[in-house]
């Protein structure tokens, strides 16, 4: 497969290939791992992620300085106001939502998701409660549910997870079609002040070069004989105004990883990833304003990796497919209970 840079709106029309897991609570098989039942007659399914979510963390809704606990708030105000539906996109501009609600609703699903293919640990329950780990293990659980929704399940233990130098990346996935393990990492850029996290640069002058860290400790964290993809998300502000004018800095940072990519090639070196693929998932940014429908995803796939994967194309559509679905798959899922009820 030749060298790809997508972004998220020209993959929108892919199909997986594989058949999607049930992530309906009226007829999924898993219903029996939530702590919490979805009562159709008296809850959209957005206010049965949010139960769900604060079931599952036993969040206090009274706890002041608790990120959760303000979203959660700013959750139920935006509902009371709004008389919104649980529609994550209720209009075609995208507009009426503010940047904490999508990304309390984005992580409640992503968490319910886990859990339903039981992929969801204690240490990330444990972590989220943490200010200082909060917007990590964020990334985490968002790659991990991309991961489970485009069909493969998720080991967190596997003795493959480490490599000769004692390094492990995030955890290994299993395609539950073709049986093939991958490893796979995530690193998302920290900026003081952004999520409560209090070390490091702020966002006012963004380089490329804070990136080259993440880039090397993520290759260095590469399992010895599996294929593996890395996803960087570079939190960086998002622009208000995305239909008219790029994201700033992000075309910077992208030559910069296309140039890691290259010298692969010059050097005639195997590359250390499968696909590299980078996130701009930031709408926290806005806080109550209301965030553009404008998510950002572009990839690089390796011609020469050091690990060939089995099926490429395959793990190339499946997982494409479930970046792309991700912002309407709320909606999705809404849809499909309407129909059963």
């Amino acid at each position: 497969m030749n060298n790809q840079l997508n972004r998220v709106g020209n993959i929108e029309k892919l199909g997986a290939s594989s058949e999607p897991i049930n992530l309906n609570p009226l007829t999924s098989t898993n219903v029996e791992r939530l702590k919490v039942k979805f009562i159709p007659e008296n809850e959209s399914f957005s206010d049965f992620l949010i139960k769900n979510l604060i079931s599952e963390l036993r969040l206090n809704l009274k706890e002041s300085g608790d990120i959760l606990v303000s979203w959660v708030n700013a959750y139920y105000k935006w509902k009371f106001q709004n008389n919104e539906t649980d529609s994550i996109h209720p209009d075609e501009s995208g507009m009426h939502m503010t940047g904490n609600v999508r990304s309390l609703l984005n992580l409640a699903f992503d968490v319910y998701c886990l859990i339903l293919e039981g992929a969801f640990p204690n240490d990330l329950r444990k972590r989220l409660r943490l200010n200082k780990e909060f917007q990590g293990v964020l990334y985490e659980i968002q790659v991990a549910s991309i991961v489970v929704r485009a069909n493969f399940s998720i080991s967190y233990t596997d003795p493959q997870l480490y490599n000769d130098m004692g390094k492990k990346c995030e955890f290994i996935a299993i395609h539950k079609v073709t049986k093939e393990k991958i490893g796979f990492e995530t690193k998302s850029k920290h900026f003081r002040g952004i999520l409560h996290f209090n070390e490091g640069n702020t966002p006012d002058n963004i380089k490329p070069s804070f990136l080259g860290r993440l880039m090397n400790e993520a290759k260095e964290q590469r399992p010895k004989e599996l294929p593996f993809i890395i996803f960087i998300d570079e939190n960086i502000p998002p622009n208000k105004d995305v239909i008219n004018e790029g994201i700033p800095y992000l075309d910077e940072h992208i030559n910069f990883f296309e140039s890691d990519y290259r010298r692969y090639i010059v050097d005639k070196e195997r590359c250390p990833y499968n696909y590299l693929i980078i996130t701009n998932y930031s709408d926290y940014y806005f806080s109550d304003e209301l965030v553009p429908d404008k998510g950002y995803v572009k990839m690089i796939s390796s011609e020469y990796p050091m690990n060939m994967m089995q099926n490429d194309a395959l793990m190339f559509q499946d997982l494409l497919s479930s970046i792309a679905r991700y912002s309407n798959a709320i909606n999705k899922i809404t849809e499909e209970i309407n129909k059963c009820y």
